[in-house]
């Protein structure tokens, strides 16, 4: 993938240097585990969008019988090969990529928030779904407990210079069904945060992040 005004993205140097504990580490535990669970059982062809260095991806053969990992950096899917050769992966665009089979489980983790059109995104992965195929996506909650906080405190509430999109629940859900997805799941990482302290959240409108099980279904326009 190119980083060029065509792709509607921008590169995401945050996940250049990823290491298996950053990857593993408590931030993203909770996320992990829960993007598992939640993946269909007997998964066909499970998509992983923006697989990086490839750790993530081998986590969901758990689930389904194939498994392929796409990203845009050609130094991330060198290394994914090398680590684990049994997972295909592929240099490849989340707004044009397409393949030669259907797909049944679409995962893009912590992705969304890096389009500036996320709606083109989402069309693509619609695309590329089969009839009755499974999204997933994981974004950070633009209203969580800790922004909420920085807000208040006269901060900006998110620091990080590669996301172009945020995202309230009402928000997510209404590009999700604009997008032709049916809502099957709404929960979040069940976590608040303030200076890496990590709290238990039930509450899905404050925890830092939002994560989403929807199926292909029919656009609406």
């Amino acid at each position: 993938m190119n980083n060029t005004p065509e792709n509607d993205l921008v590169l995401m140097n945050e996940h250049q240097e990823d290491t298996k504990e950053m990857i593993f580490g408590k931030a993203n535990k909770k996320r992990l585990n829960r993007l598992v669970e939640i993946i269909p059982e007997n998964t066909n062809l499970l998509v992983d969008i923006g697989c990086s260095h490839g750790y993530i991806t081998d986590m969901f053969r758990k689930k389904a019988k194939k498994v392929i990992g796409i990203d845009f950096v050609p130094a991330h899917i060198e290394q994914a090969k090398a680590l684990f050769p049994d997972v295909e992966f592929v240099v490849g665009d989340a707004v044009n990529f397409t393949l030669n089979e259907p797909v049944d489980v679409i995962v893009a983790s912590e992705i969304i928030e890096h389009a500036k059109n996320p709606e083109i995104m989402l069309n693509n992965f619609y695309n590329n779904l089969k009839q009755g195929g499974v999204l997933i996506i994981t974004t950070p909650n633009s209203r969580s407990f800790s922004k909420r906080i920085k807000l208040a405190l006269g901060m900006k509430a998110d620091s990080v210079p590669a996301h172009l999109s945020y995202f309230t629940k009402k928000s997510l859900q209404e590009i999700l069904i604009k997008c032709g997805f049916k809502i099957d799941l709404f929960s979040s990482n069940k976590e608040i945060s303030l200076k890496n302290v990590y709290v238990d959240c039930l509450n899905d409108e404050l925890s830092n992040t939002f994560i989403v099980r929807c199926i292909k279904g029919d656009k609406i326009c």
